[in-house]
């Protein structure tokens, strides 16, 4: 139920936005700028161009390096995550040290305020800076969107 009112109310925000200004126009510059790269990105998986050689061959060369490191990392006793190296390498900058000021701050508070206490406790810090940043996202958005309406205002 929670996925159908999310959908319904992604059109009504989309909706919403889309009567302030077209999209893409200069009220919305970001669409400019990720909705090439998104796309090219997309052809680029879609169409194969990323691989070189056949699909077996990369599936499997990729199972048999990963399982190399894999192997590799855990004989030598390496603190090291293959999947989070792959996230990191293939994410936005902003995305990847997001995540690592996270993961060190949830170091910090673990070591400060002890394990369990971490435990009980993540989820409520979570959704706490979730709601934070999404506040202040929203407030500067709709401060950008009030400074240019009213200059895009004909008096």
């Amino acid at each position: 139920m929670a996925s159908v009112i999310a959908v319904v109310l992604s059109f009504v925000y989309v909706s919403l936005f889309w009567s302030f200004a077209p999209i893409p126009s200069p009220l919305y510059p970001a669409v400019d700028i990720y909705w090439p790269a998104n796309i090219i990105m997309s052809c680029l998986w879609i169409t194969g161009a990323v691989g070189a050689g056949s699909a077996i061959q990369t599936i499997t060369s990729t199972i048999a390096i990963a399982s190399v490191i894999a192997l590799a990392t855990e004989f030598l006793k390496l603190p090291f995550s293959l999947i989070g190296f792959l996230l990191g390498v293939s994410s936005p900058i902003s995305t990847s040290m997001t995540s690592l000021i996270g993961a060190v701050f949830g170091i910090l508070i673990r070591r400060i305020k002890g394990e369990t206490w971490y435990m009980e406790n993540k989820s409520s810090i979570g959704a706490g800076l979730l709601l934070g940043s999404s506040l202040a996202i929203i407030i500067g958005v709709a401060i950008a969107m009030i400074f240019r309406g009213i200059r895009s205002l004909p008096y």
